[in-house]
């Protein structure tokens, strides 16, 4: 058996997507609209769901531009902004001094 991990789902609105987890071991952890939710699921269960005819796609990093593009406005700001969580951050002075050069020290 393998540890469940988190997965982007994208149905198909039409369909009811607590029926489709029924009986799996995948878990809606949260529903962002009628067609996207944030899963956990073990790689079996992501197998499975993959064949329904309800799911247009199951993905850990990667969601394709052309699937992307049948998002709404909002839809697409959540995928692009799921996408970017494990990017490394950038943050100008990290781990810098309070003081270091060209940065300013917090109130008092």
């Amino acid at each position: 058996m393998t540890v469940p991990r988190e997965h982007l789902l994208i149905t198909d609105p039409e369909h009811d997507r607590e029926h489709l987890l029924a009986g799996r071991a995948a878990a809606a952890r949260h529903t962002i609209s009628p067609r996207i939710s944030l899963i956990t699921a073990s790689d079996v269960d992501v197998d499975t769901l993959r064949d329904h005819p309800a799911v247009l796609g199951i993905f850990t990093d990667r969601v394709p531009h052309h699937l992307i593009e049948l998002l709404d406005a909002d839809e697409q700001l959540f995928v692009q902004a799921w996408l970017l969580r494990r990017e490394p951050k950038r943050r100008s002075g990290d781990g810098a001094s309070w003081d270091a050069e060209g940065f300013e020290p917090p109130d008092p």
